[in-house]
């Protein structure tokens, strides 16, 4: 790349000399220390969302739930606080919000910001959740649950290779209506209702296996779970909505896998996951952490050489 001048224009188009804008950036990494390689590092993850509205997936003005984490290895709360109070006080504002600031605001306090992201290994992490779609892949595991709906093959939904297949091609053929009433009859735990829908399903996948759209293996798989839910609706949609059937969990879902990834790239670990007040993904993690930290493998499936011991699990928190 060609080296930018420091009385430049900057190519980030705002106007400035380089040495005024992106140029100052440049300056503060070179003069940075170098970093904690992040495979020693131990760092806290700071998580918000917006378009939060629970269970209730069909809201038109909120069709997407998001949430924003940052990864650091400083405690934001303690370390960061002075330098808040200077944020607020440059953007004369009580509090930060990137809606309300504007980006002239956000101009003020950006390079600040950049200073310290960099020198704190600073990472983010996003995740968009089609809240519709929550509703179209809870009744493709409520009518294909292996365990409960005995017409389905454990390897075909167990397997993920098998799984996920079989449930793209269900869930492309629900429009915006049937979406909408599965989740009310899942909500209420209306089987007549539940029944209704599976039958309407079950049609139109004919119609289209006619028309030689799916083929023979995939209508044969899917009509099995649908004809048996058709018979017996009543013991897949259960007794109804859980308040853990909303797009919090499964953003939830989708950190802790980020977070694991992270760590098999570079070794670092989160030390502590800070979120707000609606703390619908603090109970999930207590719950499930409850239910592990049971778990007791005296016994395994693999073979252990020499005088090794098998895994035992038990209260290890890591």
């Amino acid at each position: 790349m060609t080296k930018i001048g420091r009385n430049e224009p900057c190519p980030c188009g705002s106007g400035k000399k380089f040495k005024k804008c992106c140029g100052s950036v440049v300056k503060v990494v070179e003069a940075l220390p170098h970093a904690v390689p992040v495979s020693e590092l131990r760092v806290r993850a700071y998580t918000d969302e917006t378009g939060n509205s629970g269970t209730h997936l069909f809201d038109s003005d909120q069709p997407f739930f998001w949430t924003g984490t940052l990864l650091c290895d400083a405690d934001i709360e303690k370390e960061g606080a002075p330098l808040h109070a200077d944020w607020l006080r440059l953007t004369e504002q009580k509090e930060l919000h990137g809606n309300a600031l504007g980006l002239s605001r956000i101009e003020k306090i950006a390079h600040p910001l950049c200073e310290f992201f960099l020198k704190h290994n600073c990472r983010f992490f996003f995740t968009r959740i089609e809240k519709t779609h929550v509703a179209a892949t809870k009744f493709f595991d409520t009518l294909m649950d292996s365990g409960i709906n005995k017409a389905v093959s454990n390897i075909h939904y167990g397997m993920r290779a098998f799984r996920l297949p079989l449930a793209v091609q269900l869930i492309q053929i629900m429009d915006e209506n049937d979406r909408h009433e599965f989740w009310e009859a899942y909500r209420t735990g209306d089987d007549v209702r539940f029944r209704v829908i599976l039958t309407r399903l079950r049609d139109r996948l004919l119609v289209l296996h006619e028309s030689g759209v799916y083929h023979d293996r995939t209508v044969q798989l899917l009509r099995d779970g649908l004809e048996l839910g058709i018979t017996n609706p009543k013991p897949l949609i259960g007794d109804g909505l859980h308040e853990l059937d909303s797009p919090n969990i499964v953003a939830f879902s989708l950190l802790v896998s980020m977070f694991h990834e992270l760590h098999q790239e570079t070794g670092a670990k989160v030390q502590s996951f800070v979120h707000d007040e609606q703390n619908q993904f603090g109970r999930f993690l207590k719950e499930h952490y409850g239910i592990f930290k049971r778990l007791d493998f005296k016994h395994t499936l693999c073979a252990c050489k020499d005088d090794r011991k098998p895994f035992r699990g038990g209260d290890q928190s890591d």
